[in-house]
């Protein structure tokens, strides 16, 4: 009676589990059945084809191989999610459309705001702020920035849309730095009297000065600020510049918005998408914290997507002080002098497995406290995961974290810390185990005793036989019990995917 009430609890968190992923991303749980059905149809029909020439027992030799191979390719996209492309089109997709909502808030307030200040619309500037219109040259530069170095740098083939939106972007980028306008809202001087003539200074310029001077207390009240502004001269340019804001404005509002028809949708799923894609946020990523890019051999072949992102200038040991917090190319080799960035500790940040190491660039709270500690921090994708060639498994990702640990090595770096979350921690404790002379600290956060425990808790003990027999396993507690090093363990007994019974701490 046990055992059946064993089942029967086991089916009943499969269930669950299966609600919790359809709600949080159908697409990606229809597309996943209807892939599974579709191959256990092609395998049924290919047994059922040959078993006439192998015979019986061939054919059922025959279909219990394809079962293995098919289980453990649903184990692996199980336990490495991020590794399947259909996954990562679809956190590409939610960037898409939040970061499309937010452009286009911003932009609508730069262009309502360029329309007023070239008397193209007398209408009030209604929701107009400093901040929003500085925000939306921002995106501009930002649009502009990311997408040349997309392109330039990390040999991205743009879509036609991309190429558009970078065009309409260094159109707007260009007009802007060479625009003058003429404001009665310049901080820290008087604001013209009538008969007088107002200061006339750079556009760009004077919207930085005075959303920083709002930010800090000082200058005009916001309304007075934006609506005391015309433009100098250059009527026609402006005009283009509106023009080109107006084309940007519906690109990227058709990017926030579901397209109509099912095949539509679907053809701008799979394809990369303008704004929101891995791309884009690496770009951005390496343009906000000066990171630097780098590629990573591991002992198996394969090349890991990794980025460093350098301390904060003025954050190293008092005897640097002397090279400014300066960074050299990673591609220093062993006998020059030593890189700033080696001189630094280095946090190596193991991923959960369904996050690339890209969407950090809108963590920055986190990357802020490390950065401003005066460590550096290297963060890198495992096999399969974006860029990064092979297929992941644990003891690849294992594999994969030594690779990133010797890279550092052998650029002069002495002091490690690693950082591990979920299925990272895994990563985490076996390099604090293997290098115990650099690692100097290990930060398990929210990680799992053993996938096994982790998938019995989760889905019922058939998950944890179908890990064991497609050789998906890894345990934690003896790396973290035997690592002499700092150690730091994150526990929260509410979190809904590694449970508190599955979790390190017990």
């Amino acid at each position: 009676m046990a055992k059946y009430f064993r089942m029967f609890d086991g089916l009943i968190r499969s269930l669950k589990a299966f609600g919790r992923f359809f709600k949080e991303s159908p697409t990606i749980v229809l597309a996943a059945v209807t892939a599974i059905s579709l191959v256990i149809l092609i395998v049924w029909l290919f047994s059922s084809s040959v078993s006439g020439l192998i015979g019986t027992r061939g054919a059922i030799a025959l279909d219990v191989t394809l079962f293995w191979l098919f289980a453990r390719l649903v184990a692996r996209v199980l336990m490495f999610p991020g590794s399947l492309k259909l996954f990562q089109r679809s956190t590409e997709a939610t960037f898409r459309v939040e970061m499309a909502r937010q452009y286009v808030h911003y932009v609508r307030q730069l262009w309502t705001f360029l329309r007023h200040a070239a008397k193209e619309s007398e209408s009030m500037l209604r929701g107009v702020t400093l901040e929003g219109v500085a925000s939306g040259l921002t995106v501009i530069e930002t649009l502009a920035a990311t997408l040349r170095m997309q392109e330039q740098q990390h040999e991205v083939q743009l879509s036609d849309e991309q190429k558009q939106v970078l065009a309409a972007a260094q159109d707007v980028e260009r007009w802007l730095a060479t625009a003058k306008v003429r404001s009665n809202a310049n901080p820290g001087r008087p604001v013209a009297q009538p008969g007088q003539t107002a200061e006339t200074v750079p556009l760009a310029e004077w919207l930085r000065q005075q959303s920083s001077s709002v930010f800090h207390g000082h200058g005009l009240p916001r309304f007075q600020a934006v609506s005391g502004v015309e433009i100098v001269g250059d009527s026609e340019g402006a005009s283009r510049c509106i023009a080109q804001i107006e084309k940007l404005l519906a690109i990227l509002d058709d990017l926030r918005g579901p397209k109509k028809g099912c095949l539509t949708s679907a053809m701008r799923f799979f394809q990369v998408p303008t704004v929101g894609s891995l791309n884009q946020l690496r770009a951005e990523l390496q343009i906000r914290y000066s990171g630097q890019h780098c590629w990573v051999k591991t002992t198996g072949g394969h090349r890991l997507d990794a980025m460093l992102i350098p301390c904060h200038r003025g954050q190293f040991p008092a005897e640097e002080e002397a090279i400014d917090g300066e960074t050299v190319p990673l591609s220093s080799s062993q006998g020059e002098a030593q890189t700033s960035f080696s001189r630094a500790p280095t946090l190596i940040w193991c991923n959960p497995n369904a996050a690339y190491y890209e969407t950090m660039v809108y963590q920055g709270g986190i990357l802020n406290f490390w950065l401003s500690r005066g460590c550096n921090i290297l963060f890198f994708n495992y096999a399969g995961y974006g860029r990064s060639s092979g297929k992941p498994s644990p003891a690849r990702v294992a594999e994969d974290g030594e690779a990133v640990v010797k890279f550092l090595q052998s650029r002069g770096v002495k002091q490690i810390g690693i950082y591990g979350r979920s299925i990272g921690g895994i990563a985490a404790c076996h390099l604090a185990r293997r290098f115990p002379e650099v690692v100097k600290i290990v930060i398990a956060d929210r990680t799992m005793s053993t996938l096994e425990g982790a998938a019995r808790y989760m889905y019922g003990s058939w998950a944890a036989k179908g890990l064991r027999a497609t050789s998906m396993v890894a345990t934690n507690t003896d790396n973290f019990w035997e690592v002499r090093c700092h150690k730091l363990l994150i526990c929260d007994p509410k979190d809904t995917m590694i449970l508190d019974l599955a979790a390190l701490r017990t």
